[in-house]
This record gives C-alpha cells, structure tokens and sequence, in this order.
C-alpha cells in the first residue's frame, strides 16, 4: 500500500508584542496535526521589500491562520496594519482563511492607539465563514487544531510531501485507484453514519439535558462544595472531544470533563480550579457508557503495567461527529 504523508504550510498572521504566547500556542497546535506553521517572528515588517517578502511567503503557504486580540498593530504608509494588510492580501489570492478574534468586543491592549481602525477590522474579520472567538490560549489551541482539521477536509490544498515518497508512473496509477477506492469509501462511510445515529435514536443525546453533580475543594480550605451543572450531551461530548485528538487515559478525560464543567460555575485560576474538583463517580460512569453506546469513544484496557490502564478514544463515528458539531464554520 502506497502512503504518502501531506503537510501542509499554516502561516500565522497576528500582532506581535502582545499575542507571543498565543502565537506560541498556534505554533504548537500547527506541529501537533503534523503540520507546518510559518510566521514573521523574526522580521518585523516596515518597509515595502519587506513587504514582498511576506507576500512570497503567503503565496508559498496552503492556509492562512488569523489571530486578533487588542492591538491593531503597526501601520505601513497608507494607515493601515500589516497585519490587516496580510489579511486582506490572503483574500485577495484566494487563500483558505481560519480566524480567531476575541471574544471581549470591547478589549484593547493598554498601548492601543487606533481602537477604530482594530473595531473595523473586527467587523470586516467577522464576515468570514470560518471564524471563531477565543478567550484564553488553550481555547484558542482546541479550536486551532479543530479548525484546522476542517479546512483542510472541505478546502484540501497542494501540501509538501517528501521527494522519496513521490511515485513513479506505475505507481501513480496505484495511487489514483487507492483514492478513488478512498472516495467510494468515504462516501459509504457518510451514508452510514446516518444508519449509525438511527440505531441510537432511543438514547439520550444531542441538545438533552443530563445533571452532573461534583465536588469542588478550594485550596487552603477544609470544606468541600457540592455543585452540579446541567448540559446538554454535545456539549458534554464536545468537551471531551476537544481533548481526545489523541487516545487519552480516563484519568485524563475525568480532568478535563471536570475542568469544563467547573469553570461553568466557579470563577478562579484554571490551574487551581482543575486540581480540586471531583465528579461524582456515578455521574462519570453514566456518561462513560452514553457516550460508548452512542458510538462516540471506544474504550480500551492496557493490561501489561502493574496497574491496568484503561484509555478513551473517539470512533471514526465520533470524530465525525465531532468535526460536524464542534469544528469552526
């Protein structure tokens, strides 16, 4: 079987000074899908070659990444940003555009000087298809690689691939079959999923509600809360979802869902705020069980270590789902 591994070039485009650890962060989301990400950390544009230079470097990348926070950024001659300016530039070739701008409207760096200019091209932003708010970094991470994933299956670009995996012409027509058996696949896979979701229409899921109660132990204190949240299954699903790209351990998955579900009701440091809470066990092994049978995880036990390790995974179905319920549109 021939395979050969696409890469695609993200390039990153934001402000700079006030954005590095969110920049760092779309970096880090970027390499974790196993592409590449491409930005001007290193050259700081203010001059007309400069500016030829990123636009080569646009034309060279398959998608264009927008981060918006509190800045507007520095001007070239005509008043308007480099960054609104690259945006614009990527518009106009045609390029895959994802967006993420914050979600506090009203939110301006301390040193901003043309909240205007940064309050129209929000606007401007927002008309896009795909385009998000984020509030923190890791919510930004999620909906990075999130977004991504979708852009690249509704709008598949040139990519790299390695000169060693380039087939000859033999091989090339394997190729064309292998993708055209891929495509037959894909499209049996869609029609049964519709299948799928019948054989569970008697379960509770999508926008029904489902209590969960949990206890939270604030540091320093000896006193426990007990809270609850009620929510609905996709959004119980989708924050698990966002944590599961990779097979993950319940441990993990019962830190996360508790760490969602918190931060719905308690305000505080998210690092502090996921150490101490606690959902019930009854709660967390219902929800275990929904989400199996309605075909969204697969759930497997590690027996080699000392003590056996049971892991969460999504289906085929579950990803899926996922990507229609959960990616950015």
């Amino acid at each position: 079987m021939i395979c050969m591994n696409k890469k695609y070039q993200i390039f990153i485009s934001s402000t700079y000074e006030d954005l590095k650890e969110e920049r760092q962060a779309a970096i880090k989301s970027v390499l974790k899908i196993g592409h590449i990400p491409t930005g001007m950390e290193l050259f700081h544009a203010s001059n007309d070659d400069q500016w030829g230079v990123i636009t080569k470097i646009i034309d060279e990348c398959d998608y264009y990444l927008l981060i918006i926070g509190g800045r507007y950024g520095s001007l070239d001659d005509s008043g308007i940003s480099y960054t609104e300016k690259e945006y614009d530039y990527a518009k106009e070739i045609g390029k895959p555009i994802i967006a993420f701008v914050h979600n506090d409207d009203n939110y301006l760096d301390g040193t901003e000087k043309n909240p205007d200019k940064l309050r129209k091209f929000k606007e401007k932003v927002m008309n896009n298809k795909l385009v998000d708010k984020w509030e923190n970094k890791d919510a930004l991470s999620s909906g990075i690689v999130l977004g991504l994933l979708d852009v690249c299956k509704d709008c598949p670009a040139s990519g790299w691939i390695r000169g060693d995996q380039i087939p000859s012409d033999s091989l090339m027509m394997e190729v064309i079959r292998l993708q055209n058996e891929n495509a037959e696949l894909k499209s049996e896979l869609a029609n049964s999923s519709g299948r799928i979701e019948k054989t569970t229409e008697h379960l509770q899921q999508g926008d029904q509600l489902f209590k969960i109660n949990y206890t939270y132990n604030r540091s320093g204190s000896s006193f426990s809360w007990y809270n609850s949240v009620t929510i609905s299954w996709d959004d119980i699903f989708g924050i698990i979802a966002r944590n599961l790209l990779w097979k993950k351990t319940e441990d993990q998955i019962r830190y996360h869902l508790g760490l969602g579900l918190a931060l719905k009701s308690i305000y505080g440091d998210r690092e502090e705020i996921g150490k101490t809470v606690v959902i019930n066990t009854e709660d967390f092994s219902k929800i275990k069980f929904q989400l199996f049978a309605l075909k969204l995880i697969e759930i497997t036990e590690d027996t080699q270590t000392i003590k056996p390790t049971v892991y969460w995974n999504l289906t085929e179905y579950g990803k899926e789902y996922a990507v229609q319920n959960i990616a950015l549109r």
